[in-house]
């Protein structure tokens, strides 16, 4: 990850907090709400070494935190919310497309065959991106959220490999692969790369003894990871470092020695003559990657994945345009759900890739206006910030829901990484224009 300055925010927008005690000011009730928060997305909101669960949805009822626990942070966080209110509305006008899509992912509860079911699913993917919003609004700079979850996987980690050690349960036999405190192995895969990231980050920003314990947990987060054998949560990880080398080799050697335009030109070669290698020899590199995959116990349709997909796409086809409702599917006694069960033994509980469970739920309406926000993400960034921390996180999500769903998903961190990482850049991309308004000012004065 690259080092960039922090933007400070140093605007006296809670104003509603003035003369209430510290624990009770809203800038203080947000930090809190957002710290408990991460810590059950990393550790769950169930208790460990239970058997899978098919669907953790469908234990809300009487799981005590999805119940009383994540909503009254919720209420805590709508506190900041209104407290901070000109920050929040800047925060919309700047990023929109978010907004706009949990609008429609609302709306589509009026047509959901399971409208309770959707609303409140719907409720608690909101009440998370309120409690973001709430807390990076009150931050000095947004990359304070970075103690918090350091905290938590310095627990979390070594906990981890304890309960490998000593407790069979945290090992899942069936693979066999380590799950740890996880549900899942790919649950810890996916937690222990979040983690790499949020390590390599604290190694580009701490010196001396912080170096030294930020080394120590990203190799427990290295060696939790290849444990878990989740073959997309690794994958995810070489890619994002493969993406990382090119970074890094176009910043220090293309571009000061060719030029913006011959890198370009040099980039756009290469990825012109690697679709053409693969066209020319695409059965040869068909075959390699069937070996590759069968390495890894896998296979190329990634373990019967893509044959769900051309069945979900089927059931999506009956309502294109404007979805079943928003996480109104899977989980419920949903007529299609059952006709998949028949045809799938191993019940799958979700569609494996993200960005087909938008288009079945939202229709095309919300999967446009996802992409939308993707684009504006990537169009800001080059144009206002381009080294924020964020497009880490932005883009481990992208990957990881080509083979899973996490995006808009209740208690997976990946997912609720993309829009803690999204709303930190536009909260950011706010502070700098108005850093930037406020030197033109001074200038022309």
């Amino acid at each position: 990850m690259d080092n960039h300055d922090a933007i400070p925010d140093n605007t006296a927008d809670l104003q509603a907090g003035a003369g209430l005690p510290a624990f009770l000011h809203p800038s203080f009730l947000a930090r809190v709400s957002l710290f408990i928060y991460l810590f059950f997305a990393v550790f769950g909101t169930s208790p460990p070494f239970r058997p899978e669960i098919s669907e953790a949805e469908a234990v809300g009822s009487s799981n005590l935190v999805n119940q009383v626990v994540l909503p009254f942070l919720y209420l805590l966080s709508a506190v900041g919310l209104i407290a901070g209110r000109r920050r929040v509305f800047r925060f919309i006008q700047k990023e929109k497309f978010l907004t706009l899509f949990l609008a429609w992912s609302f709306l589509s509860i009026l047509w959901s065959d399971f409208p309770f079911v959707s609303f409140k699913r719907w409720l608690r993917t909101a009440g998370a991106a309120a409690i973001f919003l709430s807390a990076l609004i009150s931050f000095h700079t947004t990359e304070e959220w970075f103690k918090y979850i350091r905290l938590i996987f310095a627990v979390y980690l070594p906990v981890s490999l304890l309960s490998i050690a000593f407790v069979p349960e945290a090992i899942q036999w069936e693979f066999p692969a380590w799950r740890g405190l996880a549900t899942h192995k790919n649950m810890l895969g996916q937690i222990s790369l979040v983690s790499l990231l949020v390590w390599t980050f604290a190694l580009s920003r701490h010196q001396g003894a912080g170096r030294h314990s930020a080394v120590l947990f990203w190799f427990m987060s290295g060696v939790l990871l290849l444990g878990s054998r989740s073959v997309t949560a690794i994958f995810s990880g070489f890619i994002l470092g493969c993406l990382a080398f090119v970074g890094r080799i176009n910043r220090t050697v293309l571009y000061p020695m060719i030029g913006r335009f011959f890198t370009a030109f040099l980039m756009t070669s290469f990825v012109i003559g690697f679709f053409a290698v693969f066209y020319i020899a695409g059965e040869s590199i068909v075959n390699l990657l069937s070996d590759l995959f069968m390495i890894v116990g896998k296979d190329v349709t990634f373990t019967g994945r893509s044959e769900l997909w051309v069945s979900i796409f089927s059931i999506a086809r009956e309502h294109l345009l404007i979805g079943c409702g928003f996480a109104g599917f899977w989980g419920v006694p949903h007529p299609m759900l059952f006709s998949l069960f028949d045809q799938y033994t191993w019940l799958p509980n979700e569609a494996h890739m993200g960005y087909l469970e938008i288009l079945n739920e939202t229709g095309l309406i919300g999967l446009c206006l996802f992409i939308g926000m993707v684009v504006h993400y990537f169009r800001t960034l080059f144009r206002v910030y381009p080294h924020h921390y964020s497009r880490w996180f932005i883009l481990l999500a992208l990957i990881i829901n080509i083979t899973e769903s996490t995006l808009f998903r209740l208690n997976l961190l990946t997912g609720l990484m993309f829009t803690l990482g999204y709303i930190a850049f536009f909260v950011d991309a706010d502070r700098q224009h108005r850093r930037e308004a406020s030197v033109s000012r001074a200038g022309g004065e």
